[in-house]
């Protein structure tokens, strides 16, 4: 019965979606945008033409980069002229493009840079608040932390998310808790993400046909609490490479469904180690038929669940490259060279033909070669995005953006106190640092007598006081050096300390005077000439 009821629905929804898109532009009136800009700084372009539309418009825009959050109130198709040049840059700060209302269409678009907060109006590349009979098509959705988002207790449902590439955010795709139901996602590449989808507490969502990889934490969580999560069906996807030890994908829900019977099958798991010897709905009939003898197994707290047909094979042909490198130092200083390795970079059904690098960010290729390592250096300290474009043999690409901090450390420090003194006497000692970046600035201090001190973090340039004793009489050399607050270390300074026999001053004033010679420094001159005749 469940099953009737999720594919009515689900029928009705993809009906539904398809005559609303198409009666629209029959309809209403559509809107066309010339800009002839092809980079576009200026915010609030693209927000104040849907701010001029009406319902049932569609406004296409032309390649560019608009640097602008935008909220869609309403029933619209926006329209991008590609999607790898058509770009809406939230500028790391809030949540990118809002939609508000029913019927939303948008397609031919990079949504990226969110913000990065607790909330959505902070964090998201593309937000669904309560609404139905939308579609995201042909878009990419890079470096946010929840790529796309449906919230709201109205319900988002009959939403066709198809087509897209979404990479690189904390949460690829994220349904969640609410009853948002008879949702489609099909024929994505999700990949390099933190967790690839979840579905909280949602019901009759179909994920099917879509390249799921390398994503760190997960691929699919379906979760669920006392509100539900049930009959949420997943087949027909490559999982590849995703997560630990743990699996690729969790269910907390109370009851999904994780393939499509007998014989179309489940998905196809990388980490899958049966075999296929046998076939039929009980895998019980000598002979194979591309489906493993045993289950894929879905770890869950509550239900024990599985993909109860998994594919011994990947679906669909061809998969895309994947570009990750790294670097050492990972902190480097001005005129370092830097050692960049991308050799983690990989295609699963290919290879790797060409590695390219961009230093500056500016959208051109600075270097191109066919292995993986190269070396670069940077003769001033900054933040600088440095984006790797990797081509397979297919002539696909990828890129890997990630900022490298190039930290100068703190210049040579400052050290005001005794040379000399007495044992069991503390003293004062006053440290300075200026880092050229202006971060700040902590002291590491060993004394020489076994005890090492660790200030606070302060602001580049303020005078630091540490107080110390020694017990002992003797020669102690110390070493200090500065910190930033970013792991540079300054160069070591060495200091040493003499600490004699100390001549009975049996004045309490004197006595105190001593302890603190940094209060009064003519004074401490004197007390130095009393005790150490």
């Amino acid at each position: 019965m469940n099953k009737i009821l999720f594919r009515k629905g689900v029928i009705i929804g993809i009906i539904l979606l398809f005559i609303g898109a198409s009666i629209t532009p029959l309809t209403l009136g559509i809107k066309k945008i010339n800009i002839t800009k092809k980079t576009i700084s200026t915010r609030g372009i693209i927000q104040g033409l849907i701010d001029n539309a009406s319902d049932g418009d569609t406004i296409y825009i032309p390649s560019g980069i608009y640097y602008e959050n935008i909220s869609i109130n309403k029933s619209i198709s926006l329209i991008g002229e590609d999607k790898n040049t058509t770009i809406i840059d939230g500028g790391e700060n809030g949540t990118v493009v809002y939609v508000l209302v029913y019927w939303v269409n948008i397609s031919g678009f990079t949504i990226r840079n969110s913000g990065y907060g607790q909330w959505p109006e902070e964090s998201v590349g593309l937000c669904y608040v309560g609404s139905p009979y939308c579609s995201i098509k042909d878009c990419i959705i890079e470096n946010n932390f929840y790529g796309i988002l449906f919230i709201g207790y109205g319900g988002c449902n009959y939403n066709l998310i198809q087509n897209n590439i979404i990479k690189d955010n904390g949460i690829g795709i994220c349904f969640a808790h609410a009853y948002h139901s008879f949702n489609l996602v099909c024929n994505n590449i999700i990949y390099t993400n933190d967790i690839g989808i979840i579905i909280q507490s949602c019901n009759y969502n179909e994920i099917f046909s879509n390249n799921i990889l390398s994503n760190t934490e997960k691929g699919i969580i379906l979760g669920s609490c006392i509100c539900g999560g049930y009959n949420n069906k997943v087949y027909h996807n490559n999982l590849i490479f995703n997560g630990d030890e743990n699996g690729q994908a969790q269910n907390e829900d109370f009851d999904n469904f994780w393939d499509d019977g007998y014989p179309s099958g489940g998905n196809f798991w990388s980490d899958y180690t049966g075999v296929d010897n046998f076939s039929g709905p009980n895998q019980t009939i000598p002979g194979s038929d591309g489906i493993g003898d045993v289950p894929y197994e879905i770890p869950s707290s509550y239900i024990d669940e599985e993909d109860t047909y998994p594919l011994m094979e990947v679906l669909y042909g061809d998969f895309p490259p994947i570009a990750d490198f790294n670097w050492t130092p990972y902190l480097p200083g001005p005129e370092d060279e830097i050692f960049f390795n991308a050799s983690e970079s990989y295609d699963y059904d290919g290879s790797i033909t060409q590695y390219e690098w961009d230093w500056d960010n500016d959208g051109v290729f600075d270097e191109s070669n066919t292995i993986p390592t190269t070396t670069h250096t940077f003769l001033e300290a900054g933040y600088y995005q440095i984006i790797l474009r990797v081509q397979n043999n297919n002539f696909e690409y990828d890129t890997k953006t990630a900022t490298i901090h190039v930290n100068t450390p703190p210049e040579a420090l400052t050290i005001t106190g005794i040379t000399s003194g007495k044992p069991n006497i503390t003293y004062d000692f006053t440290f300075n640092a200026i880092d050229p970046d202006g971060d700040n600035v902590r002291y590491i201090i060993d004394w020489g007598d076994n005890n090492i001190d660790t200030t606070g973090f302060n602001p580049s340039g303020a005078d630091v006081i540490v107080s110390h004793s020694w017990s002992e009489t003797g020669s102690y050399e110390g070493s200090v050096y500065a910190e930033d607050e970013y792991e540079a270390k300054g160069n070591e300074t060495i200091f040493t300390i003499t600490i004699k026999k100390s001549k009975s001053i049996q004045n309490p004033i004197l006595n105190w005077l001593q302890s603190h010679p940094n209060l009064f420094p003519i004074i401490k001159q004197i007390l130095n000439l009393i005790i150490t005749q």
